[in-house]
């Protein structure tokens, strides 16, 4: 058997650094959309069922990171009156100890973000976790969930 990879490290994963890419590229684009919608309410959800750790090894940031970060340099051009509910789940403990340390440490470094957001972290398996999640999401005409597509970075 070959030796054990770090998943923590991508320095030599370069699938994982382009799908990391992608998820910056696709919400920095849902919320330029979604932003200049007047239909959608001001509540919007967004829901990591693989968190991990926020930031890898190498100092990259991983999805819960990138979410903020694309938040963040959008600020001031987001609508006065949003908030958007994030929903971080990581079963493996230590994970996420470092996920709400690296996300701690963000929003110390962003505070200017903290109105527009809401941050829920779960300690917990996806599987049995999800079921709360969902109650916690209006599901209605302004806040429309017609996919959820779990994808683990």
């Amino acid at each position: 058997m070959g030796d054990k990879i770090d998943l923590w490290d991508i320095c030599n994963r370069p699938s994982t650094r382009t799908k990391l890419e992608i998820l910056k590229r696709v919400f920095d684009v849902w919320l330029t959309i979604w932003n200049k919608q007047s239909w959608v309410a001001n509540e919007w959800y967004v829901v990591d069922l693989f968190a991990g750790r926020g930031k890898y090894i190498d100092g990259s940031n991983g999805s819960p990171l990138i979410f903020l970060e694309n938040i963040a340099s959008r600020d001031k051009k987001l609508k006065d009156n949003l908030k958007i509910k994030l929903f971080f789940v990581e079963e493996n403990n230590n994970t996420f100890k470092y996920l709400t340390e690296h996300t701690s440490e963000f929003l110390k470094n962003n505070p200017e973000i903290k109105s527009k957001i809401d941050i829920r972290f779960f300690n917990n398996d996806c599987n049995q976790i999800i079921d709360k999640i969902i109650t916690e999401i209006n599901n209605s005409n302004k806040h429309p969930l017609k996919e959820f597509i779990p994808m683990k970075f």
